[in-house]
């Protein structure tokens, strides 16, 4: 499904940039 790895892609991103 598209939703998740966006959704995945998204979490990973936003941790990194959060870090």
């Amino acid at each position: 499904m598209l939703s998740l790895s966006l959704s995945l892609s998204r979490q990973l991103a936003g941790r990194r940039s959060a870090r």
